[in-house]
């Protein structure tokens, strides 16, 4: 090569010099580009992991598997309680004081409302139950005779802490349990119920003059127009907005069937605010004169807004507001109160107006010998200088207002008294129980405590009690204190639309509530299953329409006072033909005034309709066609046709079915549509008939052609794609459950779908599917089921075909007993609605249910397969029975991002667990009887809730479970959230818990949250003989590259990696010697190995 550089010129040899250095800095630069992407590519995987799995075993308990906690199924009946079912309420409450055929109890110790309206549970059945530290007893079953509500025990004084007194209250408010209450100089006291005041830091400046509270906090005003709210009670922040003079009224308006209503403030004329707790608008209305004293809220939802200019205004909404011509006075409106269906307001000079049964409001202010303005002149301090006869003293102007019940009234005037009216107003007397001092303020709380403020500051408390009697009378011995009384009644249906005000309670109709034509009538009558076991037989509805008077003749509903003096009233002027046309809701008596769907039918009598709620149909139906059925009797004078039809934008297809008169006919129809329904879609179904008569519906169904009554619905009998599960909990079918009839668990499904039983279903529908996705049932008892009620449960799960509940079975698709179906039944004993007062009431409800199943014949055949679950929450902490397991809810209120925030929430659900009363605090095998995340913010990922239902499982935890309601179609089709996880933490049942593997090499250090992959990937390992499964979540947001050492390397693993939406990825098999397994932000790597 030198030789050859020799004979080159000089020139030559540089150029090739720098063509070779030129080659030589490429090559170097290209392979230094091939090592950094090496490089980066090695990098990029800041995340991998090599993990060893451990053969240690750290589970407590073998696990039951994970199972779903059935909320709903899809109805195969559309229509809303089309067999017509009564209202049933049912308490339980505790004895304050008793005899043979009478007892006492505290409203302020019942923890489920109690009606103050007179003899409002007369026709209620008891069961009167006594309890010692460890049993609960039936003694006694009767009938209530008479019920005498808003009886007022003796005052007591409350003490006020040293720097309040001599401080007069201005308002009053309940929430959590305590009574708040504001005044001058800042000052807020907080008062436990039995208890004395503290008083409570508040950090402004001010003289508080109003107090509400909501289901969220409080609010307050003070007298410079400004408005303060509370999360706690204990810190308050100033709302932005204000009023130009004092705060006048604030009251909290809930808004039926909702979790959260809305606030009204106010303040000078016409000034209001309407909003939340932190967000208060001012409103522009028709309110312009008059500065609001109260805000009152009527039993049937109005809200009446009092003047100080003598006018009253309503509003269905808060918002808009109209006159109520008939309250219009001279006088100022000053207070006001509701009790049940009577309001009854109060002004200056003695002024009064009721409005009774929520009809019309009445002034009350004629002359009587017991009248109210006679005995306010009676009480008018009488002075012989001015020697001014009584019937021309000036009344007292009336600043507040007890509804105690639906009869007693108590009204103080400006003057400190009291004056007492047991008849609704019609008589009065001075109230000799308030008579020893003076009263400036007196409130009355929902909880039934008392609260009367005096002139001098002093406060006193009385209490509210209800005497129940009852028949027969014990036979021996009296009803004790703290004996348990189990109520149950069931109120019908009634409403006459005959003379019915149209203008006083409009309302907007809903969905799948049932509604009657003007002028008709409608009552609860007799049943047409009556006397059938298994089925409905509480009550049809009955449809009347007397036919008198002729088209456009108009109705005078003026009334008059007893003195001959016409009262207030309205006046319906519409024609006959226009007020068949309108709609009144059955259940909440309100009128919607527009003509609704009654398309070339001006010539029916009577009609009733409900809008069928479409959201049923859970996905759109294929085929436009349905079954209609029901049973129906009529009257001797009724025609005999009535007609039935189905109406909407888009709709109007009906039949006329001649009915015989005397029994029950049972009808049938097939109904083609012209198109497919959809759930978004308006459809409404009409019964009409014309002349007068009446007739009778009951077991009305309306379903798919493919669906069938009784029968669990053909959109999960033939779903290819229900999710796997262990466990399947019946929270859908109530056994013993508050607001359902007895014994509904074996009503046939749909029969009863009314709208807020939409997530009831029959017992044997639910047993169906769960044999078909091959889980274990799990019945949940609730507080109302009497001993009768489980014999028959027994019956039905485990007695023989011949028997009457036997045959129900076979009725709803069983062959065979349902316990030869399975391996295991588990029955939970709950107070689902929070009644019961102690713990000890609590573990003796849950043994009193045990024994009373295992006295059953039926449950000797069955005893090994059958396992009771305390479902109770004890306030001490303890397991107080012995029961085979104990069961939770698992209660997240936001998502969290770590295994250490995890952690957290995995450590406060252990410590919710009662311990057994043993030296080493050993837990109960808790099950997870229900995983819910609908109240996170932000959508739940699959990594999220599949850490959830693994998080303590084989632990503490043996059974984890989701709920699941197959009644959305996101459920019914796979694609919820809660259905994947199912997917992902299938098969598990038996299985040990394995320590979490160790990280035995990684790479890359943090993500670019800041953390590292330990903090944000969860391992779960599970064995049994057959196999070994590992579950890896990334709650991270950063890919992981994760390979797995420890498997049996002579076997492949199989493996299914999910996204953060729970959709699978890729599936398949590889080999378990040192693969790597990709693990996606918020996602799920599913590993397992089976064993030969």
């Amino acid at each position: 090569m030198s030789r050859f550089f020799r004979h080159l010129s000089g020139s030559l040899r540089r150029r090739a010099l720098f063509v070779t250095a030129v080659v030589l800095l490429v090559v170097i630069v290209a392979t230094a580009a091939i090592v950094s992407r090496s490089t980066d590519r090695l990098t990029s995987r800041r995340n991998a992991m090599v993990l060893q799995l451990s053969n240690k075993s750290v589970g407590r308990n073998a696990v039951l598997g994970t199972g779903i906690n059935l909320i709903g199924l899809p109805d195969n009946n559309l229509i809303s309680n089309g067999s017509f079912s009564p209202n049933m309420f049912q308490a339980y409450y505790a004895v304050h004081s008793g005899s043979t055929d009478a007892f006492d109890i505290k409203v302020s110790e019942t923890r489920t409302d109690i009606s103050l309206t007179e003899n409002h549970f007369v026709d209620a059945s008891i069961a009167i139950y006594r309890e010692t530290l460890s049993s609960m007893d039936e003694i006694h079953e009767a009938v209530i005779t008479s019920y005498e509500a808003g009886r007022i025990m003796n005052k007591t004084p409350v003490s006020l802490p040293e720097e309040l007194k001599g401080l007069r209250l201005t308002g009053f408010a309940e929430w959590e349990g305590y009574t708040y209450a504001c005044g001058p100089s800042s000052t807020l006291i907080k008062i436990p119920s039995g208890g004395d005041a503290k008083a409570l830091s508040f950090d402004f400046l001010s003289d508080l003059t109003a107090i509400a509270a909501g289901p969220n906090g409080l609010m307050t005003g003070d007298a410079t127009g400004r408005l303060f709210s509370s999360q706690d009670g204990v810190s308050w922040q100033l709302l932005p907005l204000e009023m130009s003079t004092a705060v006048r009224a604030i009251s909290y308006v809930p808004i039926p069937d909702e979790s959260n209503g809305f606030f009204l403030a106010s303040g000078g004329p016409g000034e209001l605010m309407f909003g939340h707790l932190q967000d208060m608008t001012p409103l522009v209305t028709s309110i312009k004169e008059d500065a609001v004293a109260a805000f009152i809220v009527t039993e049937d939802g109005i809200i009446y807004a009092l003047g100080d200019k003598g006018h009253v205004y309503y509003s269905m909404n808060g918002i808009e507001w109209t006159e109520e011509k008939e309250l219009t006075s001279e006088q100022a409106w000053l207070a006001g109160d509701v009790s049940g269906n009577l309001a009854f307001f109060t002004g200056a000079s003695g002024q009064m107006a009721i409005r009774r049964a929520n009809g019309i409001f009445v002034f009350l202010g004629f002359e009587g010998s017991d009248s109210l303005p006679r005995t306010l002149r009676r009480m008018t301090p009488y002075d012989p200088d001015q020697n001014v006869p009584l019937r021309k003293r000036t009344l007292a102007n009336l600043t507040g207002v007890l509804a105690i019940t639906s009869e007693k009234i108590v009204v103080l005037t400006d003057r400190g008294d009291a004056l007492f009216s047991n008849d609704q107003g019609e008589t009065w007397q001075p109230y000799t129980l308030f008579s020893d001092q003076p009263i400036s303020r007196m409130t009355l709380m929902p909880s039934g405590d008392l609260y009367l403020v005096h002139p001098g500051g002093t406060l006193s408390r009385t209490e509210l009690t209800s005497r129940f009697t009852f028949e027969p009378p014990l036979p021996s011995g009296e009803v004790q204190a703290d004996d348990l009384i189990a109520l149950s009644l069931a109120t019908g249906y009634r409403m006459d639309v005959a003379n019915q005000d149209l203008t006083a309670r409009e309302g907007v109709l809903r969905v799948g509530e049932w509604c009657v034509s003007g002028g008709a009538e409608v009552s609860s009558s007799e049943d047409a299953d009556i006397g059938r076991v298994g089925y409905d037989s509480n009550g049809s509805l009955k449809i009347m329409f007397a036919e008198h008077d002729a088209p456009g003749e108009e109705k005078d509903n003026e009334s008059h006072d007893d003195d001959g003096t016409l009262a207030t009233g309205k006046h319906d002027t519409s024609p006959t033909i226009l007020r068949h046309e309108r709609l009144f809701s059955i259940s909440r008596q309100t009128v919607f005034q527009t003509p609704v769907n009654n398309p070339n039918r001006p010539y029916l009598s009577a009609r009733l309709s409900q809008r069928i709620d479409l959201s049923r149909l859970v996905t759109s139906n294929i085929l436009p066609l349905f079954r209609l059925e029901f049973d129906v009797a009529r009257s001797d004078d009724a025609d005999g046709n009535l007609e039935v039809w189905f109406s909407g934008p888009l709709v109007n297809e009906g039949e006329v079915f001649t009915v015989q008169s005397g029994d029950w006919r049972h009808q049938r129809a097939t109904i083609a549509f012209s198109q497919k329904l959809r759930p978004e879609d308006e459809l409404w179904i009409n019964f009409g008939f014309s002349g007068s008569g009446s007739y009778m519906l009951d077991n009305v169904w309306f379903g798919r052609s493919e669906d069938a009554r009784g029968a669990l619905s053909s959109l999960v009998a033939e779903n290819e794609t229900l999710p796997s599960a262990d466990v399947l909990r019946f929270d859908s079918v109530p056994i013993g459950r508050a607001g359902y009839l007895p014994e509904s668990w074996c009503l046939p499904e749909g029969s009863t779908s009314g709208v807020r039983e939409k997530r009831f279903h029959n017992l044997g529908c639910a047993m169906q599917l769960a044999d078909l996705l091959s889980a274990q049932p799990w019945l949940v008892v609730d507080m109302h089921a009497t001993e009768v009620e489980l014999a028959h449960l027994m019956e039905y799960i485990a007695g023989s075909p011949l028997t009457p509940y036997g045959r129900l079975r076979s009725r709803d698709g069983a062959i065979g007993k349902w316990s030869d179906r399975f391996d295991a039944i588990y029955i939970e004993i709950v107070d689902r609605s929070n009644v019961l007062q102690n713990d000890v009431t609590r573990s003796n409800s849950v043994r009193r249910v045990i024994d009373q199943l295992s006295s059953s014949p039926e449950f000797h055949t069955i005893r090994n397969r059958v396992y009771f679950i305390d479902g109770m929450c004890y306030e001490d902490g303890r397991s107080h029975t012995s029961t085979d397991y104990h069961a939770g809810d698992f209660v997240i209120k936001k998502p969290f991002a770590t295994i250490d925030e995890f952690n957290v929430i995995l450590e406060e659900w252990v410590n919710a667990m009662p311990r057994w009363r043993t030296g080493d605090h050993h837990l109960y095998s808790e099950l997870m009887r229900s995983f819910d995340v609908s109240a996170w913010e932000a959508p739940p990922r699959i990594a999220d809730t599949v850490s959830v239902m693994l998080g303590d499982l084989g632990d503490h935890t043996v059974l984890s479970m989701m709920d699941v309601d197959f009644a959305l179609p996101e459920a019914l089709s796979g694609r919820a959230m809660n259905v994947r996880t199912l997917e992902v933490t299938r098969g598990l049942f038996g299985m040990e818990r394995l320590a979490s593997p160790t990280v035995i090499r990684k790479s890359g250090s943090i993500d670019e949250e800041g953390m590292t992959v330990e903090e944000t990937t969860l391992y779960k390992v599970f064995r049994s003989r057959e196999e070994v499964a590992l579950i890896a979540a990334n709650l991270g947001k950063s890919t992981s590259i994760i390979s797995v050492e420890g498997f049996d390397f002579e076997s492949d693993v199989s493996y299914d990696l999910y996204d953060y939406r729970g959709y699978k990825i890729s599936s398949g098999w590889r080999s378990s010697y040192r693969e790597a397994f990709t693990l996606l932000p918020g996602g799920v790597i599913v590993i397992r190995q089976l064993h030969d």
